[in-house]
């Protein structure tokens, strides 16, 4: 399964009907089912986007489970499992939100502009932990080179995305079944 993410700027609310009236270029019906708190304020229902918009797949399942875990160690010094069994211990600390996710519905404008934040904060200390002790011989070995220049075009992709939907937008995240 892919985890198509979409990030788009100034949403304006239209209605509250269910998910099939609300089809069109630029429309997307807002799901808050479990989480309504992630919306900041937002109501469950369609919203039309005004503003730039930016899809991306997070790659397969497991492929953002291995993204969110190295968030989780060197940020939290802890696991996903850790983040997801005892979420009051973590609710404050940076890429919370996004650990905690359950991959379904939406995050509004504020959450992500604190997620932005966390990632624009982080980088540079997530990059010294991933290196550490890291050698020429062993960076190119095993295809590490490609998998880290692989993690930094997702941790880029999902910054654009948090600053984007920090624009009066949301962040929506929509399961697709691979081929």
């Amino acid at each position: 399964m892919e985890l198509k993410v979409t990030a788009a700027q100034d949403a304006s609310f239209l209605h509250d009907e269910e998910v099939g009236h609300c089809e069109g270029p630029g429309l997307i019906f807002i799901d808050a089912d479990k989480f309504i708190d992630r919306l900041d304020g937002a109501i469950m229902g369609c919203y039309q986007f005004l503003g730039k918009k930016l899809t991306f797949s997070a790659c397969q399942y497991l492929c953002f489970e291995g993204f969110l875990e190295t968030l989780a160690q060197h940020v939290l010094n802890a696991s996903v499992k850790d983040v997801r069994q005892d979420p009051h211990t973590y609710i404050d600390k940076p890429f919370f939100e996004l650990i905690f996710f359950d991959y379904a519905g939406a995050i509004g404008h504020k959450t992500s502009q604190k997620l932005a934040d966390d990632f624009r904060q982080y980088k540079k200390e997530i990059w010294k932990k991933i290196l550490k002790g890291t050698t020429v011989e062993n960076f190119l070995k095993n295809g590490r080179a490609i998998y880290l220049a692989d993690w930094d075009c997702q941790y880029k992709l999902w910054q654009d995305a948090f600053d984007f939907a920090a624009q009066r937008g949301f962040v929506v995240f929509e399961y697709k079944k691979g081929e």
